[in-house]
């Protein structure tokens, strides 16, 4: 990720968090006048009414709940270091697995002499 698309990704998380602010607080809103309803003015409502409405809150609080979960993935790229592995290693683990692989990663140091064999070694039993 470019550091350009970490700035665009970091204003657009502020202005959504600013606009949630907004909604959130606004009393016109219905399930703002929900939540400052009396029992029995909740009662009065249709069952229809708090089934199409609770089913909402529901959802959006899910909704809330999956953007939380996909920001956290998100966080520098951690999410996708640690997906694949199988356990979680120790620094000391992991610089051990590094100098292993670097190890059989280097090439061998081969001499012409090393290779020659003495005379009269051919095809000898």
């Amino acid at each position: 990720m470019t550091p350009e698309q970490k700035v665009f990704l970091r204003q657009e998380r502020l202005v959504m968090l600013e606009m949630q602010k907004k909604i959130g607080a606004d009393e016109m809103n219905w399930w703002n006048k929900l939540k400052n309803m009396s029992e029995y003015e909740l009662k009065l409502l249709p069952y229809g009414f708090m089934k199409k409405y609770g089913s909402m809150l529901n959802f959006l609080r899910r909704m809330e709940k999956e953007a939380h979960v996909k920001e956290n993935k998100a966080y520098k790229g951690y999410y996708d270091q640690v997906k694949e592995i199988d356990r979680l290693q120790h620094n000391d683990e992991k610089e051990a697995h590094r100098k292993y692989v670097e190890l059989h990663q280097t090439p061998e140091v081969v001499k012409i002499t090393d290779l020659v064999r003495e005379e009269g070694d051919y095809f000898r039993r």
